[in-house]
């Protein structure tokens, strides 16, 4: 998949102030809250009711309404045209778009939420508490323990985005 070059999710995505959480990290939160070894994602900062970007060309495959369940929350997954690939944008407070719509790259696909598994947890007196977006990417015929989910780094692209990840 070296030449699969992903859009941003949000506007004014900067990875050096944006990306709250890596790939790979906090691995006993998620395996006693998830089941899964780490997180198979990364967290972006946004605010509520930012617009999420598709970053990709794709088809709606699934939206994913969760909200009682404290998990992944409200998500979207996009299948690319090719369908090598899937990305995943979770914690959404609205989507933007249906099963089976056809995306292009850039369009808004959800509003940025804070539903699902978010810390700190929101509140009557904090509704907006835990807002953030995770973007997640899934390649074809992959097993890991992830899923199949993989670090996103390697496939975000833009001009001038350095992913300079310590």
């Amino acid at each position: 998949m070296e030449n699969m070059k992903l859009g941003l999710p949000t506007y004014g995505f900067d990875v050096s102030n944006r990306v709250t959480q890596y790939f790979g990290t906090s691995a006993e939160l998620y395996k006693q809250s998830l089941g899964i070894p780490a997180h198979n994602g990364w967290d972006v900062k946004i605010k509520y009711g930012d617009p999420i970007l598709a970053m990709h060309d794709g088809i709606v495959d699934k939206l994913v309404y969760d909200v009682p369940h404290r998990t992944r929350g409200n998500g979207v997954q996009l299948v690319s045209l090719d369908g090598k690939y899937m990305t995943a944008y979770w914690h959404l407070s609205a989507f933007q778009c249906n099963i089976g719509d056809k995306i292009t790259k850039g369009q808004t696909i959800g509003l940025g939420g804070n539903s699902g598994f978010v810390r700190p947890i929101p509140t009557q007196t904090n509704p907006q508490a835990g807002t953030h977006l995770h973007i997640g990417v899934k390649i074809n015929g992959i097993t890991n323990e992830y899923g199949g989910y993989v670090d996103p780094a390697p496939f975000l692209w833009s001009e001038g985005l350095k992913l300079n990840i310590k």
